[in-house]
């Protein structure tokens, strides 16, 4: 007895009246063809495809399949809805599908007599229902999923302005503001409000995961920031753009020379490995803008005569922006990173404007330092741990040119000291987080700490000169005469010292599972 013969021989039997039906002979045996049904034992089946109103709908796919769920056939309606085929006797499952509509699905019988068929297709409802699990969560608020965020790397970051103020503008249009909802910048997980070099910025994510718990509010208008680590190799960049003054333009308001002014802008970053464990990165970002102020007044000398003023006088600003990464990977479970930025803005004869002399000017200088420190580790499979913390100090100083009384003639000059005069303002931000991870069969439970310590110390001498007030030019003469004339004196008396602190702690817990997303917050 032969086994593959015999078996050639059921399956014969079996598909017999089915086709098409495919058979597969033994290499030792002559081939032989399924038998087929003649051209005279098939019957006629046609019809046409409309939709609810009786339009007809061009090109539809349509299957006839047999009753043991084997595909006998497919065709396509043609253009104008309308379709013809032949099938041998049997019973069919029909099913007619198009673009924007339910399946039509019907059983048939076909016998010897021709066979007609309208088949009205449904139009597919769209889902209105809202499933609250992991999945439908993960599509709209999750950090890396949500349709509503930006994440910016790469190419699409580097179409961004160079120019870090015009960056800066440019992430906080990205934001959006609401009036409710007002921009906040975090850099590497930390509440700064301050924006690195755009040289040390690898990542910017803008409205990522709005409703986490982890926020101390609602993520509209959130722009988190993650700065370079350090790279494998050594690697660098640097550029340099400026404006020469030989292309300044001469200003038609001053009757003499004006001092050359220009911009210069220097950006450069540098990374590379330290040891086989321990990379770092570098950058750098001066921002030299030599500015004038023109000035085109009248105003009283000592001796009561008025005088004319057109000058131009320097008004120079410089923005230094540095900053230092360190990532180191003490075992294979815990990488530590340390990150240091110097911020620096200085100006000279500060305040100036066309009716201000240039004893209303002030020197400033605002530096601000941030310490960052990130311990990262994972304990066994299932759990992460985060530690961090954060020290931002400010320091702003401004000291005024003269100390005299400011003179305000309205509408024509502002003469004496600045109002404005000296300000001291020191400030420290401390910051201390604590987010654990745990992955616990379908849950993966996110919860974390943090407090957030201020004080401010400031000094301010804000109107403790005096300020007198003319209606006019000839009444500020007379009163250099000795004839008072002031239409009103104002100066600020008190305390020029006050010191604040404050401080708050919050605490949240998220649950992502496959059915749902529990967020729990707490802020004192």
């Amino acid at each position: 007895m032969k086994l593959i013969p015999n078996l050639r021989l059921i399956s014969v039997l079996l598909c017999g009246t089915l086709l098409p039906c495919t058979v597969v002979a033994s290499p030792t045996d002559e081939p032989q063809q399924a038998p087929s049904v003649k051209p005279q034992d098939r019957t006629r089946v046609s019809g046409d495809v409309t939709d609810p109103s009786g339009a007809l709908v061009p090109n539809a796919d349509i299957e006839a399949s047999s009753s043991n769920g084997l595909l006998v056939q497919r065709i396509k309606a043609d253009a104008v809805g309308r379709f013809t085929t032949e099938l041998p006797e049997g019973t069919y499952a029909f099913k007619v599908s198009a673009d924007g509509f339910a399946p039509y699905v019907t059983q048939i019988r076909v016998g010897r007599k021709a066979l007609t068929l309208r088949a009205q297709l449904v139009i597919l409802a769209a889902e209105a229902s809202v499933q609250v699990n992991a999945a439908s969560v993960e599509l709209s608020t999750s950090e890396d999923a949500n349709k509503n965020g930006i994440d910016l790397k790469g190419d699409e970051l580097a179409t961004l302005s160079d120019d870090d103020a015009t960056f800066q503008q440019q992430l906080l249009a990205l934001a959006g503001d609401d009036g409710s909802h007002l921009p906040q910048v975090y850099v590497d997980g930390f509440s700064t409000g301050k924006f690195p070099p755009k040289s040390a910025i690898r990542e910017v994510k803008i409205n990522q995961n709005p409703f986490s718990a982890a926020f101390d509010a609602m993520g509209l208008g959130r722009i988190e920031i993650l700065t370079r680590p350090g790279t494998g190799s050594l690697h660098g960049g640097f550029d340099l753009y400026g404006n020469p003054s030989a292309f300044n333009s001469r200003n038609p308001f001053l009757r003499q020379a004006e001092p050359s002014y220009y911009r210069l802008h220097t950006v450069g970053h540098l990374s590379g490995p330290l040891g086989k464990k321990t990379s770092f990165f570098v950058s750098g970002d001066y921002y030299d803008q030599q500015n004038n102020a023109v000035i085109n007044a009248q105003s009283v000398d000592n001796t009561g005569s008025i005088y004319s003023i057109s000058e131009a006088v320097p008004d120079p600003t410089k923005t230094e922006q540095y900053s230092a990464r360190l990532d180191r990977q003490w075992t294979d479970s815990n990488t530590f990173t340390a990150r240091y930025e110097l911020d620096r803005v200085s100006q000279e004869n500060g305040g100036l404007t066309q009716s201000v002399l240039p004893s209303g000017a002030s020197n400033s200088v605002l530096t601000t330092q941030t310490w960052q420190l990130r311990d990262t580790q994972f304990i066994g499979a299932n759990l992460e741990a985060d530690s961090g913390f954060q020290w931002i100090r400010a320091r702003t100083v401004q000291n005024p040119l003269s100390s005299a009384p400011t003179v305000q003639v309205s509408g024509t000059v502002t003469a004496g000291g600045s109002p404005l005069q000296a300000l001291n303002d020191h400030q420290d931000q401390l910051e201390f987080q604590e987010n654990v991870a745990y992955q616990h069969k379908a849950h993966l439970l996110r919860f974390g700490i943090r407090y957030r310590f201020y004080r401010d110390a400031n000094l301010s001498t804000t109107g403790f000169n005096g300020t007198y007030t003319f209606n006019s030019l000839t009444a500020y003469q007379a009163s250099v005469l000795g004839t008072p004339s002031a239409s009103q004196f104002q100066v600020t008396l008190g305390n020029s010292a006050f010191v604040a602190t404050t401080g708050d702690f919050a605490a949240w817990a998220e649950d992502w599972s496959d059915r749902y997303f529990v967020p729990v917050g707490l802020l004192v």
